[in-house]
């Protein structure tokens, strides 16, 4: 088999996926090591027998449903490669708000600590921390597995010096003060948790209960009895959760600005404490409550 046949066959079995040919090409690249550019400048190169078996295994996996991260362990994030495995969500493009807003926040050369809350595979803290060479990161994930991937990806790229890996509970292993928490926590309801399209990642990164805001209920729960709460927070949401998410952070003496992404989707809340909170501490603020449950639904991510 050459390796223009080799993506015939691969765009053939992968036909009733979204991106059949690009799929073949990256898959078909994996197998052999190179680049997809590489796989499309040599069409009549000939295939080893251990690199076609490798890409029909790949395309078999490809066809149960396996993203094309877990495939190839890697997906890429604001213009880096970070590895991916089962143990973490795959980075989605529109978290790279998240990483845009801090940024702005957050001017070269401004020597300060940011937190993440539920890091997983790393790529805010670590983006963040590459972008910003002057910014310190404690990036907190409950998942002992998770941890060891964006530890790797921390050496890999070079800022493991700047990043410090947590394991524990969102806010709670958090000592030093921040000027500013990143959390892409989960935020489908246990319903959309269940789609088809999602059921390879790690559930935990992604349902969180009946109403999607288990998790930042949590959060803000957390907030109101934090010594040191960050004074600006920027959260990925869904479209589907921003009255409920202002209600948590109104009862945590935080007001909260919208953005949306390239859809048009509500997608980044910025929260911000209040001035009156930030002077009398955490005594001040009342615990989050349950908000009334939005209709509204949201897309899986």
């Amino acid at each position: 088999m050459t390796v223009g046949q080799a993506l015939t066959f691969g765009s053939h079995a992968l036909r009733s996926g979204d991106e059949p040919h690009l799929d073949a090409e990256v898959l078909l690249a994996h197998s052999i090591g190179a680049d997809r550019s590489w796989v499309l400048a040599h069409p009549t190169t000939p295939l080893t027998v251990a690199r076609e078996r490798r890409f029909r295994a790949l395309v078999a996996e490809r066809r149960r449903g396996l993203p094309i991260a877990y495939l190839t362990g890697v997906k890429e994030f604001y213009g880096r490669a970070f590895r991916v495995t089962k143990a973490t969500l795959i980075p989605r493009p529109e978290s790279e708000l998240l990483v845009e807003a801090a940024l702005q926040r957050l001017p070269t050369k401004m020597n300060v600590t940011v937190a993440d809350v539920g890091t997983g595979s790393g790529c805010l803290a670590i983006t963040v921390a590459a972008e910003r060479p002057t910014v310190r990161i404690i990036a907190v994930d409950r998942s002992d597995a998770a941890l060891a991937v964006a530890r790797a990806n921390a050496h890999a790229l070079g800022v493991a010096s700047r990043v410090r890996f947590v394991q524990g509970d969102l806010l709670t292993p958090l000592r030093t003060p921040a000027a500013l928490m990143l959390a892409n926590l989960p935020y489908l309801t246990d319903r959309q948790a269940n789609a088809a399209s999602l059921r390879a990642e790690p559930r935990a990164a992604l349902a969180a209960g009946s109403d999607g805001l288990a998790a930042y209920r949590r959060v803000f729960a957390q907030l109101a009895v934090h010594p040191t709460p960050p004074p600006v927070l920027l959260c990925e949401i869904g479209p589907g959760l921003v009255s409920g998410f202002r209600h948590l952070a109104r009862s945590a003496a935080y007001t909260v600005e919208i953005q949306r992404d390239l859809a048009g989707r509500p997608r980044l809340a910025i929260a911000t404490a209040s001035r009156s909170s930030r002077s009398s501490g955490p005594r001040s603020r009342r615990p989050a409550g349950r908000p009334q449950q939005s209709r509204s639904g949201r897309q899986a991510r």
